[in-house]
């Protein structure tokens, strides 16, 4: 049988524990960087929207988030003040008046 002294033993702990060290901060890093899925903000208090990035990986699946700065001009609506906007605009398509049907006469004038 093999046994380990005490002192080997503490080091092979300690290099085990630098070992998942690493890794936790591999993905921590992984997580929060700029293109990460929880990206940490510099300026918190403005809220940044995000698209899709057009990059691929070889399965052709899209992982990649990137800021979209267009956004802050869109307006989101949610379900409700979408259809209401929409009766709006449908209402007020119904106000406007045809123009009136122009004659023979006026036509050749």
């Amino acid at each position: 049988m093999f046994f380990l002294s005490s002192v080997e033993w503490e080091k092979t702990e300690e290099r085990n524990m630098n070992k998942v060290k690493k890794k936790w901060n591999f993905l921590k890093n992984k997580l929060l960087h700029n293109r990460g899925i929880w990206q940490v903000e510099e300026n918190a208090s403005e809220t940044v929207k995000y698209k899709i990035d057009k990059a691929e990986d070889f399965l052709r699946r899209r992982m990649r988030l990137k800021k979209d700065p267009k956004a802050a001009k869109k307006e989101y609506l949610n379900a409700s003040a979408y259809q209401q906007r929409i009766k709006s605009q449908r209402a007020n398509l119904s106000n406007v008046t045809s123009p009136s049907k122009i004659t023979e006469e006026e036509f050749l004038i």
